[in-house]
This record gives C-alpha cells, structure tokens and sequence, in this order.
C-alpha cells in the first residue's frame, strides 16, 4: 500500500475528499428533484389554467352541438398556445374533433384529459422548453455546487494538510524520542492553538523523561558498578571459602540449602553430579556417601540446634571410615535481625586429634623405646600412690637397670645401645601386665610400677620373670653374640615408704644392693638403710 496511503494525512485527504464528492453528489441529486417537483408543479397549474379556458371556450360549442366552430377553436387554441394537439370526445367516446398529431406525445410532451360538460378533451402540452429550462438551471446548477464543493474540499484539504503537518511533526518528535534522541523538540508557538499547547507539553514531557533517562543511566552505571563490585565481592568470598577446609552448608529458613562449598562434598562423600541447591538439607546429608559410625546418632547430632539455643554447641561426628567431623551452627539474620537461615560449619579434625594424639604420646613416650617416659611414669607413680592412700592397699616400685650397658655402650656405640635397649622394651612388654607400668627412666634405667599389691610374693615372681627375661634376650651386634642381665630393686608402698621420694630411694637402694650382690639378680627393700637420710 501507498505510504502515503497509510499515513494520517492521505487518509483525512481521502475522507475529505469522499465526503464532498458524498455532499456534492446529494446536492446535485436534491437539486435535480426540487427543479423536477417545481417543474410538474408548474405543468400542474398550466394545466388547471388551460382547463379553465378550454371549459369556457369549449363549453358552449359541445352544448350546441357546433362542431365547426369547436374545430375552429380547437385549432386556434394550438396554433397560439403550447397545445401540441387536442382531441375532444363526447360522452360515448365517440371523437368529436382531433387537432394535431397526437402521435407527437413523448418526453417533450405531457397528456392532460379535461372533463367539460360531459365530453372529454385529451390535450398534449408542450413541455420541451420547459425541460431545456430545467436542464439549463440544472446545469449551472451542478457547475455552481462543483465550484462549491472543489473550494470547499481544497480549503479543507488545505485545513487538513496544514494540520497533519503539525501532527506530523510531533510524530517525527515522538519518533526522535523514541530512538533515543532525548533532544528532538516539537515547533510550538506561543501563544497558540491547541496543538501548540499540546507541542509545549510534549517538551516539557520530553524534557522530564530527558532528566530521568540520564537519572535512569547513572542510576543503572551505579548499579552495574555496584553488581561488579558484588560479583567480585562474592566471587573472593566464595574462592575464600574454597579455599578453607571447613565445609560450609548455607540453608533458609526451611532448612532448604541455598550453598554448599567443595569442602563440604569432600567431607561428606557427595557425588558431584549431586545437585545440592534446593533440597532439604537433612535429606541431603543423609543420603550422602559419608555416615556416622552411629546411624542411630544421625537424626539426634547432625543439624540439630539443641533446645531454642540460636548457636549450637560444636558436635563432634565420628564416621564410619574413622575420620571426626566437628558441626557447628551459626543464626543469619537480615538487617531487621530476623531470621532468614542458618550457617553449618564442618570441620574435618581427624588428623588433628591425631597429631594432638601423637603430641600427647611423645609428650609422655620415650623416643627410642616407646615406653613411658620418666615424667609421666612419675606422674602416674603419684597417681597411684594416692589411689593406695584411699583405699588403703598396697602398690610396689620396680628400679632395674643393665648391667656392663656402658661398657657395651662404649665398645660397639651409641647404635648398639640403643638397639639393645630397644630390645629390651620390647622384650619386657610381654612380660609385665596390662595393669603395670613399664616406663624407660633414661639411659639404660627402667621402672615397672605395679598396682593393687595383695602379696609380696607376686612381686618377687614378676621381678624373677624380669631378670631372667632380659638375661635369656638374645642379641647379636656386628657378627658377635652378647650377653645382657639385669639387676633390679623393689621397694613396696607404703610398707617400705610413705612418699614417692622415698619410694624411689628405696627401690633404687635396693636396687644397687642387687647390683653389689653380683648382678643379674633382684632383691626386695630390707629396710636396713634409711631412706630417709
């Protein structure tokens, strides 16, 4: 379709032209029947005339029966009048004079009929001139309307155009504003008519959204800054808490999980085709690859915040593969300190406890033997002391060392010496109890701590299988057999002593009286030197 066609302006030219053609055209159409309604009007009253004057000048001839001088009229009357012919009839029909051609009757002449003392006259009127007449007015008729309607459509084209114009121009604003161009202005006089003040108010329109587009775009740039600022923000925090090896699990209030760090994965075994966001956390863990060593223990220690506690106490969680995972919680609240979810924390502290465990065993091990070491030997000596106290009962003391150790020591090297004392330690654990306490004191010194003394007797028999243990211990070093003994004093609690320190002497007095007495041997505390001294 024309362009033009399609625009406002060729649309309004179109209608305005087809509502003159419409009123043009109605005009011609109602003048044509006016002229035509006055015309037969006219015809009508010539007619009434002429049937005045044909009764007055017919009416005594037909009375008289004087058809000479009927004729005469009648041929008067249409060689002077418009009379294109006459034919006069009596009452029976029967032709009483004809004047003219009656086949002369057609569109320029009118058949009257005049009723005149009971005879009948059909006269033909001539109407041509009157039609010319009609036509002629017709005509300059119609050509005064044309003028009328083409000036009138040409000014109202002229109207149209001149006021689609305008709107044109605030549709090319509009259009301006619509690309983007937040300068376009519509012309707009002032003052003016209403599409004037229309033009005025669409700037200022256009002036306003001007303002808020570029309020709009440092807004949406302060926005962008501020999302990047965050992307970057979250995108550290989350390589933070990759990086972390605490396992978090971030869920809302319903428990539904909204993160979940690698972290967490890897300590609980989940799949990594798991999806993790969206489902209930509990559903989640319990479904996941790691278990505790427990089940029953699950639903009562794993996400569960005691009581109305808003900080849950750090559980510990023992799985089944050994390894202890520390859970704690944590409340997120909004700014309004509502709750909106809760922050678990899981902390995988296997090797942990097993480097405090190795820290703890060093602490009171010996490092070549494995044995107790002389601190916690004494602190479990003091222990059971005061255990003997409230109860009551006995315990005894144990002191043995090797004998010729520093010849040996001095001869094959520390290598040897320390070979050597392994064996020992190694040898005498299987000897001593699960209840006794074997502890390397240093050097080549050893200390048995036994409990619950009910007889000397048992003693005696534990320091004989002792003695002859560490003498019966094969040992070879550098292709040479060696022979090892032992000499070893019991001083018992508090038959003998009363303290630790004069436990110890006495078990160490004892002891040397072993040693004099000539090695490889053990004796019980006699009491004949004073321990106290």
């Amino acid at each position: 379709m024309n362009p033009f066609v399609r625009s406002l302006r060729g649309q309004l030219v179109l209608v305005v032209l087809l509502l003159h053609v419409l009123v043009f055209a109605g005009l011609v159409w109602m003048t044509q029947r006016s002229i035509g309604h006055w015309t037969e009007s006219q015809l009508q009253r010539r007619a009434q005339t002429l049937e005045v004057e044909l009764a007055a000048a017919l009416t005594g001839p037909i009375i008289e029966r004087d058809y000479v001088t009927l004729a005469e009229i009648a041929r008067e009357l249409v060689s002077v009048a418009e009379v294109r012919y006459l034919v006069v009839t009596d009452a029976a029909g029967r032709e009483l004079v004809r004047v003219g051609p009656e086949a002369a009757a057609g569109a320029d002449v009118r058949e009257f009929v005049v009723r005149i003392s009971g005879a009948q006259a059909r006269l033909g009127l001539d109407v041509a001139s009157a039609t010319a007449a009609v036509a002629e007015v017709g005509r300059s008729m119609a050509l005064w309307a044309l003028a009328a309607a083409a000036l009138a459509a040409g000014l109202t084209v002229w109207l149209a155009l001149g006021l689609t114009h305008r709107i044109g121009k605030l549709a090319q604003v509009a259009d301006g504003l619509a690309r983007g161009d937040w300068h376009a202005r519509a012309p707009a006089r002032t003052p003016g008519d209403e599409l004037d003040r229309l033009g005025h108010a669409f700037n200022q329109m256009a002036q306003e959204i001007e303002a808020r587009v570029v309020a709009l775009e440092h807004a949406q740039q302060q926005t962008a800054e501020a999302l990047e600022e965050v992307h970057q923000e979250r995108a550290r925090m989350v390589a933070l808490i990759e990086a972390m090896g605490t396992g978090v699990l971030l869920v809302d209030r319903r428990d539904r999980v909204l993160y979940a760090n690698e972290a967490l994965r890897r300590m609980w075994l989940i799949d990594p085709e798991t999806v993790i966001v969206g489902r209930l956390a509990n559903d989640l863990l319990a479904h996941a690859g790691g278990r505790l060593a427990q089940p029953d223990h699950f639903s009562r220690l794993v996400l569960h915040v005691p009581g109305t506690q808003e900080i849950s106490d750090s559980t510990e969680l023992v799985m089944n593969d050994g390894r202890i995972i520390v859970q704690a919680c944590r409340p997120v609240r909004d700014t309004d300190a509502r709750l909106i979810g809760r922050l678990w924390l899981y902390e995988d502290v296997t090797q942990e406890r097993r480097n405090a465990e190795q820290l703890i065993y060093l602490a009171e091990r010996d490092g070549l033997t494995g044995l107790y070491n002389r601190r916690r030997f004494e602190e479990m000596l003091e222990r059971a002391l005061l255990d003997a106290s409230r109860r009551q009962s006995r315990c005894a003391l144990m002191l043995f060392d090797l004998d010729e150790f520093k010849h040996l020591n001095d001869h094959f090297g520390h290598r040897a010496g320390d070979a050597l004392l392994v064996r020992v330690a190694n040898e005498l654990s299987t000897v001593v109890r699960r209840n006794e306490v074997l502890a390397r004191l240093g050097g080549d010194e050893f200390a048995l701590l036994v409990p619950d003394v009910e007889r000397v007797e048992d003693v005696e028999n534990l320091a004989e299988r002792v003695v002859r243990a560490v003498a019966r211990l094969p040992f070879t070093f550098d292709g040479r057999s060696l022979r090892i003994t032992a000499s070893l004093g019991i001083a018992v609690f508090p038959d003998h002593a009363t303290s630790l320190p004069e436990l110890v002497a006495a078990a160490d007095l004892a002891m040397y009286h072993a040693k004099n007495a000539g090695k490889n041997g053990w004796r019980l505390y006699d009491g004949q030197i004073d321990v106290g001294a």
